[in-house]
C-alpha cells in the first residue's frame, strides 16, 4: 500500500524505578535512581496484527496460513477421494453445511456464511453448486478449481478452472496427475 510504518518503540520510564524504590550505588558511593528503558520491537501486538492484515490484504503468508490447499466435497461419497487429493497436496478437507448436518465432518471444517472463511492458495470444489452462502466463505482463494456434473453450476462463475464431470471419475485422475507431477 506504499505506507511506511515504524512499529518498534523504545520508552524511557522514570515512574517504575520510583514506585519500586530502585536504587544503585554510583562510582562516587552515592545512591542514584535508575532510569528504566522499555523495548517494544513490534509496538503493541494489536498494532502489529493490524498492520500485517492491512499489508497482506488478509492473504497471510504460508507461516500463518497452514491450510494452503482446501478440498471440499459436496457429499460423504467423495470424502475418500477428496482426502487422497488433500494428502497429495498437503491440504485439508473441508465441507458444506449439509455435510456437517449429515454428521460426516465436524462444524470446524465447514466453509461458508455459517462456517468459516478460507483464503487458501488452492481451493478445489467437488460437486459444489456455488450457492451464495458457500461462495461467501471461499471466493477470495487464489486459485479455484471446480468439478461439477452440471455445466451451468454457479460455482463455475467464480472458478479459475472447471471440469464438467462426476467427482468420482475426476478426483482419482487428479490424484494420479498430482503423483505424476510430484515424481518429475
Amino acid at each position: 500500500i506504499g505506507r511506511k510504518w515504524q512499529l518498534g518503540t523504545i520508552q524511557v520510564d522514570y515512574n517504575l524505578p520510583e514506585r519500586f524504590e530502585l536504587e544503585y550505588i554510583g562510582a562516587d558511593d552515592k545512591r542514584y535512581r535508575p532510569v528504566m528503558i522499555h523495548r517494544a520491537p513490534f509496538g503493541s501486538m494489536e498494532r502489529f496484527v493490524a498492520v500485517l492484515i492491512e499489508h497482506t490484504g488478509g492473504k497471510f503468508p504460508l507461516w500463518l496460513t497452514p491450510d494452503q490447499a482446501v478440498i471440499l466435497p459436496s457429499s460423504e461419497k467423495f470424502n475418500d477421494y477428496a482426502q487422497k487429493v488433500a494428502d497429495e497436496l498437503g491440504g485439508v478437507v473441508c465441507c458444506t453445511r449439509a455435510v456437517v448436518e449429515d454428521g460426516f465432518l465436524d462444524k470446524d471444517r465447514q466453509v461458508g456464511q455459517t462456517g468459516k472463511t478460507v483464503r487458501p492458495s488452492l481451493y478445489i470444489a467437488c460437486g459444489i453448486s456455488g450457492a451464495v452462502q458457500h461462495c461467501a466463505g471461499m471466493d477470495k482463494s487464489d486459485l479455484i478449481i471446480s468439478i461439477n456434473r452440471d455445466p451451468q453450476a454457479e460455482i463455475f462463475n467464480i472458478s479459475n478452472m472447471g471440469f464438467v464431470g462426476d467427482c468420482a471419475t475426476v478426483l482419482p485422475l487428479l490424484v494420479e496427475s498430482i503423483k505424476a507431477a510430484k515424481a518429475e
